[in-house]
């Protein structure tokens, strides 16, 4: 059975919220979120997640996308080759003052979301090329 995940697509002025991590390969980025509680709904784990990642009481949208992500079939197979995620990402807004900086547990950035493209390596590290497509279209409607 995956493990249902959901996240927050929060864009403000063109720039994409997402969270800092660092590897032995250097900086990548995360969209906020995790995992759903037994019992929880979808959005109360949005709500819960944005505040314990990136101290912020958000306010979930519409679904935008899915990702069924199967690990044995992709770059992390020797590391993690049994998970299963399904993410749920769902568009999310943060109050007016909301300034990102630095959440309870992690470094935060805001990316330029505007015309995701191949010289936008930070959209492409958060979010994989599908979704970095998705977002490129959907800025331009």
């Amino acid at each position: 059975m995956p493990r249902v995940s959901a996240k927050a697509v929060i864009i403000r002025d063109d720039k994409l919220l997402v969270i800092v991590k660092r590897d032995n390969q250097g900086d990548y980025f995360l969209l906020p979120g995790g995992g759903q509680d037994m019992f929880e709904s979808l959005h109360a784990t949005l709500r819960r997640e944005c505040l314990e990642e990136i101290a912020a009481e958000v306010e979930p949208g519409d679904l935008l996308f899915v990702r069924d992500y199967i690990a044995r079939n992709h770059e992390f197979a020797a590391e993690e080759p049994e998970t299963h995620q399904l993410d749920l990402m769902f568009a999310c807004t943060v109050p007016a003052d909301y300034e990102p900086g630095v959440g309870h547990v992690h470094r935060l950035r805001e990316v330029d979301a505007a015309g995701a493209g191949a010289n936008q390596p930070a959209v492409r590290h958060v979010a994989r090329p599908h979704l970095e497509h998705d977002l490129h279209l959907r800025r331009r409607e």
